[in-house]
């Protein structure tokens, strides 16, 4: 146990912010956990929720997408990026999308420093599996139900390969409250129930899923024998 990586993540670290034992801790263990093999990591919304102990201790900082620009400029000041790296926190990082998620890095190794951009890009049962948008989340709980997660997940990443249906949702919502004139939480559900109902039946949207499956299945079974 000695010998094997450990790793630990701390989400939320704001919610430190009024026990600075619980930072004193955080960077005792920065400074002592290398020697163990464990791996820290802390992550919040704003990068002035990390102290100044635990940021000079720090050997990579990751931005995901930046606030406003008087957030943009105090993290440019406190990283002290170049003006090339200053452009990509103002103005490259919008979160992630359809072509995946660029983030930006500042990261000291050995004696050198590294400034990059670079771009995670998840297929669509990974986008799938994390999505946390309110009408994605509830079509996949719905599919949770009615069949394994993992064959859910592989369906929506079929019928909407772009890793969410909201376009589609909402399409039909407005659809059902302008022709039937119902309240929007109903027409939510509505939608919702249907689009379940169309990807376990392989109708609708989801006309010729099973084929497209079953297809995919014959591929990888065959690219596997040989």
């Amino acid at each position: 146990m000695y010998e094997t990586t450990k790793r630990v993540d701390f989400d939320e670290w704001h919610r430190t912010e009024p026990a600075p034992q619980v930072d004193k801790q955080a960077v005792r263990d920065g400074r002592e956990g290398r020697k163990h093999n464990v791996q820290l990591a802390f992550i919040s919304q704003n990068h002035t929720d990390f102290s100044e102990d635990l940021y000079k201790i720090s050997t990579a900082r990751w931005v995901l997408k930046c606030g406003d620009q008087e957030t943009a400029d105090s993290l440019i000041r406190r990283f002290k990026l170049s003006d090339a790296s200053a452009y990509v926190i103002r103005n490259a990082l919008p979160g992630p999308g359809k072509n995946g998620a660029p983030f930006f890095v500042d990261m000291s190794a050995g004696e050198a420093k590294y400034e990059q951009l670079l771009v995670n890009v998840l297929g669509p049962i990974e986008l799938w599996s994390f999505s946390t948008t309110p009408g994605d989340t509830a079509l996949r709980s719905r599919l949770y139900k009615r069949i394994h997660f993992a064959r859910a997940l592989r369906m929506l990443a079929t019928v909407f390969p772009s890793g969410t249906a909201n376009s589609e949702i909402e399409r039909r919502k407005s659809e059902r409250m302008n022709v039937f004139g119902l309240a929007t939480d109903e027409a939510f559900a509505g939608v919702l129930d249907e689009l379940a109902d169309e990807i376990v039946d392989g109708k609708g949207v989801a006309a010729g899923l099973y084929e497209t499956l079953r297809a995919i299945d014959e591929y990888q079974a065959f690219s596997a024998a040989e």
